[in-house]
């Protein structure tokens, strides 16, 4: 009885493997929106200059964070441009502790008006330091719900392909965000949501976001981008 038993699951096994009709794969998100556009000197700016803001680093978003922020480093290499990222995040952290945190030490929630005021301070802070500076972005992950159709999802300018299986399949699933803020030097924020990952955070991994940092970058960034590809 148990020789028939492993031989039936050798076949199953045989026939799955010989079975076009399931393919199952898995792919990068991509942009599908048009380029942002800031109105800015895009020749300008040589630093780069982006912020994580709450909850980038709570256990929800730290994968995608840290791997977001390993493909921007390895972005701002390839193009020349750059990026003391960890100093200005130590900056930014540095003046939230000087404002007593930016989480209300009764409650545990996000104090708004602290978070304003360490921006606030950081941006002052940088732009004086930089001045050919343009654009300081700061980062806000979040989550939203996202239809999927044959483990196919677009959201917010990105699609994203989980699997193909056979037959029609629809689902909801929760996936992580990133609100962007690109503060100009005149005070003037530009505010653009984008898509990053529907799949859970064991699956954020390095390179996997590179085209979501392209994208995200190359308004602030385009000269140089465009220079290099003549």
């Amino acid at each position: 009885m148990k020789l028939l038993s492993y031989l039936f699951i050798v076949f199953a096994l045989s026939a799955l493997a010989g079975c076009k009709t399931l393919n199952f794969t898995f792919h990068d998100p991509k942009p599908t929106g048009s380029q942002i556009v800031l109105p800015i000197e895009t020749n300008v700016q040589s630093s780069a200059i982006f912020i994580w803001l709450p909850p980038a680093f709570k256990n929800e978003f730290a994968s995608y964070t840290n791997a977001f922020t390993k493909d921007a480093d390895s972005y701002f290499l390839q193009q020349g441009i750059s990026n003391q990222h960890s100093e200005d995040q130590a900056l930014f952290n540095a003046n939230a502790a000087e404002y007593g945190g930016i989480f209300d030490s009764r409650t545990g929630r996000l104090d708004k008006d602290t978070l304003n005021l360490a921006i606030k301070k950081t941006a002052t802070e940088l732009f004086g330091s930089h001045p050919d500076a343009q654009v300081i972005l700061f980062i806000t992950p979040y989550k939203e719900t996202v239809p999927l159709f044959n483990g196919f999802g677009q959201w917010s300018n990105i699609e994203q392909k989980q699997s193909t299986v056979p037959g029609d399949s629809s689902e909801s699933r929760r996936a992580t965000s990133l609100r962007l803020n690109y503060l100009l030097r005149d005070g003037q924020p530009q505010l653009h949501n984008i898509g990053l990952d529907m799949q859970d955070e064991r699956f954020a991994e390095v390179g996997k976001y590179k085209h979501i940092v392209e994208y995200v970058f190359k308004p602030v960034f385009k000269k140089a981008r465009d220079n290099k590809t003549q």
